[in-house]
């Protein structure tokens, strides 16, 4: 494979789970492992679910040599049309990547808002120092196949993920849902003689 400046992708995914994740890693020849494309059921939406000329990390790169592609699904399918690389460099590529990141970080953590909202949780997502480390330094603070649904854009509030919020409230022990629950008559708080 030639000499490369950019490095992007073609691809659909489906995410059929609030646990679902699609992510797809560019190992170079030196061992780095840089992002190419990831998708989880917090960011999901039109813009990041069928992407076309498309790369987080590698979207702008300095003189670059690949070595292997890396796929991660969990619960989740991903469609590969193509991969392109580009191989006349980017002048300013250390700016142009910056910008490009910070606006992926913007409407991922604007996708989180929209979803956190919806569903009624009480945190807010924004710019983290989290959510500014590479895909190696993720990797190396919380594992290789890590999915922190979102976490890595707590700004605020009370930090749920969406599995548990989606899990939690459904049903009871029977299957059915529950009709009525106050939390003074199951802790007695409304009886004077109860301390």
């Amino acid at each position: 494979m030639p000499t490369f400046y950019a490095f992007r992708i073609k691809c659909t995914t489906t995410l059929p789970t609030d646990t679902s994740l699609v992510r797809i890693i560019l190992k170079d020849t030196y061992g780095n492992e840089l992002l190419v494309y990831e998708d989880y059921a917090l960011i999901h939406n039109e813009y990041f679910s069928s992407v076309n000329n498309f790369g987080e990390e590698t979207f702008y790169l300095p003189s670059t040599t690949g070595d292997r592609i890396i796929i991660q699904t969990n619960n989740a399918s991903v469609y590969i049309n193509r991969f392109i690389y580009y191989t006349t460099p980017f002048s300013g590529y250390i700016d142009l990547q910056k910008a490009h990141i910070d606006s992926l970080t913007y409407r991922k953590a604007n996708e989180m808002n929209n979803k956190i909202k919806d569903r009624q949780m009480l945190w807010f997502a924004g710019y983290t120092p989290y959510n500014a480390l590479s895909y190696e330094l993720k990797k190396s603070l919380f594992g290789d196949k890590y999915n922190i649904e979102g976490w890595d854009f707590y700004t605020g509030g009370i930090y749920t993920q969406m599995s548990q919020i989606n899990n939690a409230n459904k049903t009871t022990s029977n299957g059915t849902l529950v009709e009525y629950f106050d939390w003074r008559r199951k802790h007695y708080a409304n009886d004077s003689n109860c301390p």
